[in-house]
């Protein structure tokens, strides 16, 4: 399945620079998963790789498991590398951003800053295997999508990583900000995230939906209480089977934002 890469035109394209420059100045930057697979990017150029003419059918809770885990050690292990590839296994591009539907449940029921963002507020979409220098390491093909939008003077970001095999959404990020939040060159360093006193009972929400979401059927996802709200605002979500934790993944909130296994 081939792409076209949609250009924006140069009048378009200094608003968003400035914004994620913004972003980085206001630490609200998108994951450096997401980073790395920018950099890895080359305009128009796609390179083919050979999947392999069977369908992988995943439905354990194990292997759900699996998928969440290596992409958190996708930015842990530097034997882990991205390929971009011409397209998906078993999605497409309209079923990977028509996931951004799928958001909203993620944090379902709690106060968290949320717009909707459409299909005219897509930046790109893009599929990449995660490959290993391990030969033992199973690869993933992996949806990474990133929408944004500027409503007057209030900018909005969407980052979000999909699985190609399951369809479940491997992490997520969203912030909103004022343009006032920067100077003219795009920085303020005076400026910083505003984060929230205790968010732990959001973080449980998080979990119940990701429960829900995942349709595991014996494994279960909760706030993990021995991490403090102190260690960068940092919490955290465990995932147990049968009562044995089996993956832990990190959640962020501020103020303005929040991320989901940011990676």
């Amino acid at each position: 399945m081939k792409r076209t890469v949609k250009k924006k035109k140069s009048a378009q394209i200094l608003p968003w620079l400035l914004m994620m420059a913004a972003a980085v100045a206001l630490g609200l930057y998108m994951p450096g998963f997401f980073t790395r697979i920018q950099n890895n990017r080359t305009d128009n150029t796609r390179e083919t790789v050979d999947l392999g003419s069977s369908m992988l059918s995943i439905t354990s809770d194990s292997a759900k498991l699996e998928k969440l885990g290596l992409f958190s050690l996708f930015s842990e292990n530097n034997n882990y590398n991205s390929v971009s590839i011409s397209g998906g296994q078993n999605m497409t591009e309209a079923e990977a951003t028509a996931m951004v539907y799928e958001i909203p449940r993620l944090i379902e029921g709690t106060d968290l800053p949320y717009t909707q963002l459409g299909s005219a507020d897509l930046i790109y979409a893009e599929p990449q295997l995660i490959v290993s220098d391990d030969s033992n390491v199973t690869t993933a093909i992996v949806w990474i999508i990133y929408y944004a939008r500027q409503d007057g003077t209030t900018y909005r970001e969407l980052s979000y990583a999909v699985d190609d095999s399951t369809g479940i959404i491997l992490s997520a990020g969203y912030t909103e900000y004022e343009e006032s939040a920067y100077d003219e060159n795009g920085t303020n360093e005076e400026k910083e995230p505003s984060y929230m006193e205790d968010s732990s009972d959001t973080v449980q929400l998080i979990a119940k939906n990701l429960t829900e979401m995942y349709k595991f059927t014996d494994t279960v996802a909760e706030l993990d209480n021995s991490v403090s709200i102190g260690d960068n605002h940092r919490y955290s979500i465990n995932f147990y089977t049968d009562g044995s934790r089996e993956l832990t993944i990190p959640v962020f909130i501020w103020t303005n934002g929040w991320q989901i296994n940011p990676c």
